[in-house]
């Protein structure tokens, strides 16, 4: 397991930050773009392809109801880790998802915010 600071930046939606990241001797990796680990939130921005039905039409009230989650998710986050926090960040995984992203999770009052966010309500 690697464990490094982190200071959020800002919330991009309820699962992705971009922080920077301390790694130790005065290096420190600015504007990363992490996922966190183990957690799944609604997107700000579903793809249409998502909400195409059988005739073509897009459902529009689905795909709203699915980005007003995503900013009370997003909301949700801010709330309980601040953007200019910094927090103790843990992987276990040296490599970046299919997006380039890192996976990570860090902790609010010795409890994962993946599990903070599960929690809540707002992934599975």
């Amino acid at each position: 397991m690697y464990t490094y600071n982190i200071l959020i930046n800002r919330w991009i939606d309820g699962d992705s930050v971009n922080v920077d990241i301390d790694l130790g001797f005065n290096i420190i990796i600015k504007n990363q773009v992490i996922r966190l680990k183990g957690i799944d939130t609604p997107e700000l921005r579903p793809r249409y392809a998502d909400y195409t039905q059988a005739d073509g039409s897009i459902d529009e009230s689905a795909r709203n109801e699915k980005i007003h989650q995503a900013k009370i998710a997003l909301e949700f986050v801010k709330s309980i880790a601040p953007e200019g926090m910094t927090f103790i960040g843990t992987t276990s995984k040296a490599n970046p998802d299919s997006f380039g992203r890192w996976l990570l999770n860090f902790k609010i009052n010795d409890k994962l915010i993946s599990e903070h966010i599960i929690d809540a309500g707002f992934s599975d």
